[in-house]
This record gives C-alpha cells, structure tokens and sequence, in this order.
C-alpha cells in the first residue's frame, strides 16, 4: 500500500497489542486514523458498555456472550486509561465525560498518521451507533438524527472540549 501511496485504515478500538493499546507514536504514517467508523460502536457507547446491552437486547449476544464482552471491556477501558495517563492525559476516568472524549480523541490526533478524521456522533457524545452491521430489523440502521441542529453545534460542550484537543495536535496549516 506503501508503495501504491495507498492509505490503511486505523480504529482506536483495534489498535491493540498483547500489551494494551498501541501509543499513538506506533501509528503507521501512511493512514486515516480515528476512534471508529460507521460500522463500529461510537466512543460513548463502546466506554458506557451500551453498545453491548444494546446487541444483548436484540439478540446478537446472549447473557453468558454479553458477560463476557463487559468484562473484556472493562480490561480495554483500563489499558485505555493506563495509555492516556502514561502519556500525561489526566482526569481521564471509568465515567464518560468530556475529558475522556477529549483525551481519546487527542490521542488518534497525536498519531503521525496523514489523515485525522472524527465522526459527528462521538464529537457531540452520542452512544448509539448509526449502523449495526448484520442487522435488518433490529436496529433503526441509518436512520436517527443527531442531538444538536448544525447551528448548535459550537455551544456543545462535548464538541468543543474535542475540537480543541484535535487542534492542539493537529494545528491547520497555512
């Protein structure tokens, strides 16, 4: 992909080790770096652990399935935290906030990566996901409206705390 100056595609979510989740500094260059997709939960749902009660509630895990998941989860929200705290990113906690989004978001912002990119969905804290993929009925696929109207969208808080963290790292170039 080098070669054909091609870019990857690298999710927060799966840019993990054995070890915990990959420093930002290991981020390929060559790549579109972000939290997640379309096709993945949104930083709320994925830190809350709603995007598990939620596939539980339709169907797509069962309770033993869904244990699981909370408690693989719970080990992923804590190296998430261990990485952001070895890099000097505090108050990051448990709890979602806007610290936590702040930080998430810096962190993907920190990789060398050529391309930065932030869904609408995790700037404005939204937990559920626009699309679950193998889902028809399920779920309302593509079909909600975001929180805040357009015009609205510099007064969130959530938005700003996040905008500013991914300008810090990411200055706009002349």
């Amino acid at each position: 992909m080098d070669r054909a100056n091609l870019l990857g595609y690298r999710i927060f979510y799966f840019e993990r080790s054995e070890q915990g989740f990959i420093p930002p500094d290991r981020w390929p260059r060559s790549a579109l770096a972000c939290v997640g997709s379309h096709d993945t939960s949104t930083l709320a749902g994925w830190w809350t652990g709603s995007d598990i009660d939620l596939r539980e509630r339709i169907g797509l895990y069962d309770t033993e399935g869904a244990d699981g998941q909370r408690k693989l989860r719970a080990r992923q929200k804590q190296q998430a935290i261990n990485l952001l705290d070895s890099m000097s990113m505090t108050g990051v906690s448990k709890e979602f906030n806007e610290t936590t989004c702040a930080a998430i978001h810096r962190l993907v912002a920190k990789t060398p990566s050529r391309l930065a990119a932030a869904q609408m969905e995790d700037l404005l804290g939204v937990a559920g996901q626009a699309n679950i993929p193998g889902t028809v009925d399920q779920h309302p696929n593509w079909q909600r409206k975001l929180p805040v109207p357009i015009e609205e969208l510099e007064a969130s808080q959530m938005f700003g705390a996040v905008i500013e963290a991914i300008v810090q790292e990411r200055p706009r170039l002349s």
